[in-house]
């Protein structure tokens, strides 16, 4: 059998991250990962600049010098370009159904009408209730469409865009999966996760995911377990302490943490990918999360 790649792009902070993926007996290898500078005002997603013809230029080069095979890709857009609305619909409908009505009545859900836009959806049904909610993301099409021209330009297929959150929460997702895996257990949907990345030697960045959102905050600590010990304050000083799913340290060695029950798991931020070269691949960023999650999307249309 042929082997099947496909490359994860990030467009940010005048760079382009990266990561190929080698799909192999179902599996996905990381093949290769890394940075491509850019030159200024390139592309700054919290300013909306995004230079077609630097980035391009930029994207061939990454292409030729790290010798990427993949021909398919995927993209993260900026978060701040999305258009997010929440409304209900009866719980009978169905998601085709709901694609329809959305697009036929595109301006009163979103603001844009629907050639203006792409948009994607999930439902949220609510126990008791004989409504459930319906979370809308709309992204102009000339953001997707001057990102899939480059890469078209470049000879990518532009599979998949999406933003950093979604793929966050894909991450979520899997870590509850894994999760449950390693600790016999069933999560609740109610319940949460916290996610711990350390950042250097005294700064922990700490991630607290329920089923959609997440919140994050810096905790600055010596140590681990002190981290830990703070957290575990803090749902109890909230009164969610009856709530809390478990820890997950991204990219630590294991270590002896007193942790209530062991809920917790070591896992690597690059998700189920089995890592190639690892000792040349720097894993040292909490923004590496979301292009290991994106690899997973795939966009269903009616």
């Amino acid at each position: 059998m042929a082997k099947s790649y496909i490359l994860a792009l990030n467009f940010d902070n005048d760079s382009i991250k990266f990561i190929e993926f080698e799909r192999k007996s179902g599996k996905n290898i990381i093949h290769k990962i890394g940075t491509k500078r850019l030159p200024e005002n390139s592309c700054k997603n919290n300013y909306g600049i995004f230079d077609s013809e630097k980035v391009k230029d930029g994207l061939k080069e990454l292409l030729t010098e790290n010798k990427i095979k993949a021909t398919k890709a995927t993209y993260l857009i900026p978060e701040k370009s999305v258009i997010k609305k929440t409304t209900t619909l009866p719980k009978t409908s169905t998601d085709k159904e709901i694609y329809k009505l959305i697009k036929r009545n595109s301006k009163q859900y979103t603001g844009e009408f629907a050639d203006k836009i792409h948009f994607d959806f999930y439902s949220k049904s609510v126990e008791n209730e004989k409504r459930k909610e319906i979370y809308i993301l709309a992204v102009s099409k000339t953001i997707i469409e001057e990102r899939d021209n480059v890469l078209i330009e470049c000879g990518l297929e532009p599979e998949v865009a999406d933003i950093p959150s979604n793929s966050l929460n894909r991450v979520n997702k899997y870590v509850r999966e894994y999760f449950y895996k390693k600790n016999h257990q069933t999560l609740l949907k109610e319940e949460f996760l916290v996610f711990i990345k350390k950042e250097n030697q005294d700064t922990f960045n700490v991630m607290i995911f329920d089923k959609e959102q997440k919140e994050s905050l810096t905790i600055f600590k010596n140590s681990l377990q002190e981290v830990v010990d703070e957290i575990n304050n803090l749902l109890e000083d909230n009164k969610i302490k009856d709530k809390f799913g478990g820890f997950a340290f991204f990219d630590m060695d294991p270590v002896d943490i007193n942790v209530d029950d062991e809920h917790y798991v070591f896992i690597s931020s690059l998700l189920d990918a089995n890592l190639k070269f690892k000792n040349k691949i720097n894993l040292d960023s909490q923004e590496w999360l979301p292009l290991s999650g994106l690899i997973q999307r795939e966009r269903n249309e009616y």
